[in-house]
């Protein structure tokens, strides 16, 4: 998204949300990997090398393999389907997105977690090379280490240089920040009483998504 004349930021909220969801039911559910995101699982990757764990290393590497391919695939796709699509691109991916999460919660929990890394590792690089910024800013809805280096030099420089424009930066990116930290814990809450099927959740903040979408262009 870089047409910044549209407020998208609605929709990297709610997609916030669904990234703190997501990331809590790879690591709880399968094996204590952050399929959505790759930094931690290059440094386990690491870890696991130096020690010898030759399958926990295989294991790692599906996911950083699969977001590199999936990166790949979205920038390529991103182009070619706005222009033969009608600028549909993001709204593809999402329902692309709330399947591929339906197919998650049928995955039974005995199989190979691998499946599970497949799946979560493409539909996260295609969110995150296609949702990239919004009202201006460099944004991400998957991890939180951008929105917190941007959150504390904004927040400084707003405080200590009189910039109230730098100050309303910060206030969004700690908004991001606090909407993935709180998509983790509605995760825990729920998979109390649905265990690996409370991924289906996760519909809801995709699906929102789209109509947020449906509804900005059709004002566009």
């Amino acid at each position: 998204m870089t047409d910044t004349k549209r407020d998208d930021f609605p929709v990297f909220i709610v997609l916030m949300l669904s990234g703190g969801f997501v990331g809590a039911f790879s690591y709880i559910y399968k094996g204590q990997v952050f399929a959505n995101a790759q930094t931690a699982n290059c440094l386990m990757l690491g870890i696991s090398a130096a020690r010898g764990d030759w399958h926990r290393v295989l294991l790692l590497a599906v996911p950083i393999v699969t977001y590199l391919i999936g990166c790949g695939i979205a920038s390529v796709l991103h182009e070619r389907l706005d222009r033969n699509a009608g600028g549909r691109w993001e709204r593809l991916l999402l329902l692309f997105e709330t399947a591929m999460v339906v197919v998650l919660g049928f995955i039974p929990p005995e199989a190979n977690f691998v499946y599970s890394y497949l799946i979560i590792g493409l539909i996260s690089s295609l969110q995150y090379e296609t949702f990239r910024k919004s009202r201006g800013l460099a944004m991400s809805t998957l991890f939180c280490t951008a929105h917190i280096r941007e959150a504390g030099s904004n927040l400084f420089a707003g405080l200590f240089g009189g910039d109230s424009a730098r100050l309303r930066t910060a206030f969004f990116h700690f908004l991001m920040i606090l909407t993935f930290i709180v998509g983790a814990i509605v995760f825990v809450a729920i998979s109390r009483y649905f265990a690996e099927r409370t991924v289906w959740f996760d519909c809801i903040p995709l699906l929102t998504a789209y109509f947020l979408l449906v509804a900005r262009d059709k004002t566009a």
